[in-house]
């Protein structure tokens, strides 16, 4: 082997250990950006999951209001944003509106 051969064996050596090490920095930062993606769409999957127990919820309130007559439980769905005319449960599903002011009571 001549000199020349031997400098061209060794650049190529450090060219594959360099791609080597580079590999596994992005392997490690795929994994990484991975285990984030997975943990953000729990989360998100877990949202999704409360707010359809949290119209499930609203509903029942809804139906219980209309059974009993329930003025204060309307109330409090109407200071939700939750629809307390029509179809039992039509809104209860959407993102509430704020909550209006309280009325001012009268002592």
């Amino acid at each position: 082997m001549n000199r020349i051969q031997f400098f061209i064996l060794t650049g190529l050596s450090i060219l594959v250990l360099v791609l080597l090490i580079g590999n596994i920095i992005l392997v490690r930062q795929t994994n990484n950006e991975q285990a984030l993606f997975n943990q953000a769409q729990q989360t998100v999957s877990l949202g999704k999951a409360s707010k359809a127990m949290v119209g499930e919820v609203a509903r029942s309130i809804y139906q219980y209001s209309q059974k009993t007559q329930d003025q204060g439980l309307k109330d409090i769905l109407i200071r939700q944003g939750i629809n307390t005319t029509g179809t039992p449960g039509a809104n209860a599903t959407e993102s509430p509106a704020p909550p209006a002011a309280a009325p001012a009571s009268t002592h």
